[in-house]
């Protein structure tokens, strides 16, 4: 399920690279993203939320293995750069990734995107 973390980050890390946008602040962001994944506990259970503000540029990645309603812990993306794609991977936007991934990903975990 890790794999599936890794290319969540990929394609983050594609888009930004495409559009000139990478450097070492979205890389540093980018491996905390890992960090985050790579300590968790990947099971069936698994609830991940992603969180824009549209009135900042602050994305929070939400995460809890025993499944909806039980304690979540939460990280913060500030870099902008990141903040963006990762909001144009989850709802679909960019072009080379079909809505259709976000559902493949959903159901590796057992979520929905909503």
């Amino acid at each position: 399920m890790l794999d599936r973390c890794v290319e969540l980050v990929r394609a983050v890390k594609d888009r930004l690279v495409a559009e000139h946008k990478y450097g070492d602040e979205e890389d540093m962001a980018l491996v905390e993203i890992m960090e985050f994944f790579s300590c968790r506990r990947l099971n069936k259970d698994l609830v991940l939320t992603f969180s824009f503000l549209a009135t900042s540029n602050i994305a929070e990645i939400g995460f809890s293995s025993q499944g909806y309603g039980y304690d979540m812990t939460t990280m913060k993306v500030v870099n902008r750069n990141v903040v963006e794609a990762l909001q144009k991977w989850h709802l679909g936007w960019h072009q080379g990734l079909l809505s259709f991934d976000n559902f493949i990903f959903g159901k590796h975990f057992g979520f929905e995107t909503v």
